[in-house]
């Protein structure tokens, strides 16, 4: 636009003060506004003003046009930012021959509000105050609506736009009692009711309004603020509705506003429910498969998902009495488990030992990895292909006919678990276990990968990399080699079956929900870090 004459300029202080000023004056009472608890849990965070508060002071231009009274004739506003309590806002008005444009700024130059319009100047009419009014002829209730709620809604609002409410705006933006109000920007004032307490109401965030006055109100006169819902989106969380201000049966203005339909501030879950819900391990009653669980870290996993409550399948190679002898111990103990053979790096004899799995118990909801060929170190020099393939056909082949098994098993179920074992040793790799952490390696990779491609089958896939743990597998070391590495550790000592165990449980249970492709990295408090 082309202005006519210098910019006007005025500033004003919002503050909780003047919230409460303008929700008396307008009805308003949305709960982002006056209530802190509420607005705290907002996509604001905090108690803000109403964005047709700053709209009010439009009525400060009358001071400018002395002894004349402005009558708007077309009013659009749009709201760019939240006004935050308390700040200082700057008032710029261009004016030219066809209208105005106003910008509100914060005094860090926020830009929170523009609008654009039409007056007429006309003569100063008489009026007298009558103390605090309120432009809306009755108290209404704060509806509490969300999209879906809002197809079609319509909402009529009876005002009551008359001196005593011209009075109250006077006071709510600083004007002399004898400067003359427009009747018509008090009427528009009363978008903010409609918006923040019917269309949608509670959960509102006003974006826009547009008004065109076909002819003035009248004040002292009933009027009727009518808004119709056109359009909602659920997606976007927003509405369109048509609005129509009449006054004896004619429409004195017609116009549009828009507006967010917040979502509700999320519930947090009660202590009973966490107590009832989210206190167990969610492995009651689960069947939980472990392969290599005739010894050390498997035979420890084995016993206490058991003592979680889950059946377990023992696994076993060549250590059927082992197994039968740790099967004996968990039922002893008032646990359930079966025990199982196979060679896992046979397709077909996974899939029988999985299909009873099935038949005894129901399903498989838990699978655990924890195969591996041997611990022996041998430098590299001395290994061919076919040592590498051997642990490899062990620790990735293996785990993957085990995965292929189950997986079309977990699926009809809803999900599962799958839990994957690494070593330390991959990232912090030590003298002449070079097939063992190439293998190990793989099953990172592997991990990482299924993980991605199960999870929205809610089948979750996560690796235990533990360091140097006490079990059959260091018979190959030295013993005396093994008690001085665990001495040279922070901790000064290594890890026990139990601790790898008790992570395998973890991340099998409820509690690991929103993890996978992840590792647990039991370091002893050194490197590497996970």
């Amino acid at each position: 636009m082309s202005p006519t004459k210098p910019p006007i300029r005025e500033t004003f202080h919002v503050d909780a003060a003047m919230v409460e000023a303008f929700a008396a004056l307008s009805g308003d009472r949305n709960a982002l506004h006056l209530d802190a608890a509420f607005a705290r849990r907002s996509r604001y965070r905090e108690r803000v003003a109403h964005g047709m508060l700053a709209t009010a002071h439009l009525a400060r231009l009358t001071n400018h046009f002395p002894g004349r009274a402005l009558r708007f004739r077309r009013l659009e506003g749009r709201f760019e930012a939240p006004i935050p309590l308390p700040t200082t806002l700057a008032l710029e008005v261009e004016l030219d021959s066809r209208g105005f444009e106003a910008r509100w700024t914060t005094g860090e130059g926020r830009l929170v509000l523009t609008a654009a319009g039409e007056f007429d100047l006309v003569a100063a009419p008489v009026g007298v105050g009558r103390g605090d009014g309120c432009l809306l002829a009755a108290p209404i209730e704060e509806l509490d609506r969300q999209a879906a709620d809002l197809e079609n809604a319509r909402e009529v609002l009876e005002l009551s736009v008359d001196e005593a409410g011209f009075d109250a705006l006077r006071r709510l933006t600083g004007l002399e009692p004898a400067v003359p109000v427009c009747p018509n920007l008090a009427a528009t004032l009363m978008l903010s009711t409609l918006v923040g307490m019917r269309l949608p109401g509670r959960h509102a965030t006003f974006t826009r309004f547009a008004l065109v006055f076909e002819r003035d109100l009248e004040p002292g006169q009933p009027v009727l603020l009518e808004g119709s819902v056109s359009k909602v989106s659920a997606a976007s969380e927003t509405l369109i509705a048509a609005v129509r201000i009449e006054q004896g049966g004619a429409a004195l203005a017609t116009g549009e506003i828009r507006a967010l339909v917040n979502p509700p501030p999320r519930q947090m879950l009660s202590a009973a429910e966490i107590a009832r819900e989210h206190t167990g391990l969610g492995l009651e009653g689960k069947t939980v498969i472990v392969i290599g669980a005739s010894r050390g870290i498997g035979e420890t996993a084995a016993k206490l998902f058991a003592m979680h409550g889950a059946v377990v399948v023992v696994h076993y190679f060549r250590g059927l009495e082992d197994a039968r002898a740790i099967v004996a111990d968990i039922e002893a103990a008032g646990g359930r488990a079966l025990a199982l053979g196979a060679d896992i790096r046979v397709q077909e004899e996974v899939e029988a030992l999985v299909e009873r799995a099935v038949a005894e118990t129901g399903g498989i909801d838990v699978l655990v990895n924890n195969a591996v060929m041997d611990f022996r170190p041998e430098p590299v020099t001395s290994l061919g292909w076919a040592d590498y393939l051997g642990e490899l056909e062990v620790s990735l082949q293996g785990l993957h006919n085990c995965c292929r098994a189950v997986i079309p098993h977990m699926k009809p179920r809803g999900g599962g678990r799958i839990v994957n074992v690494s070593s330390i040793a991959v990232d912090l790799p030590v003298r002449g276990q070079s097939k063992y952490i190439t293998a190990k390696s793989a099953v990172v990779g592997y991990t990482r990968s299924l993980a991605l491609e199960l999870a929205r089958d809610d089948i979750r896939v996560n690796l235990v990399v533990p360091a140097m743990t006490e079990t059959d597998l260091l018979a190959s070391i030295p013993s005396d080699y093994v008690r001085r590495a665990g001495s040279a550790r922070a901790m000064r000592r290594n890890l026990q079956p139990i601790e790898v165990a008790q992570a395998m449980v973890y991340l099998a249970s409820s509690w690991a929900g929103g993890m996978s492709g992840q590792k647990i990295v039991l370091n002893l408090g050194e490197p590497p870090f996970a």
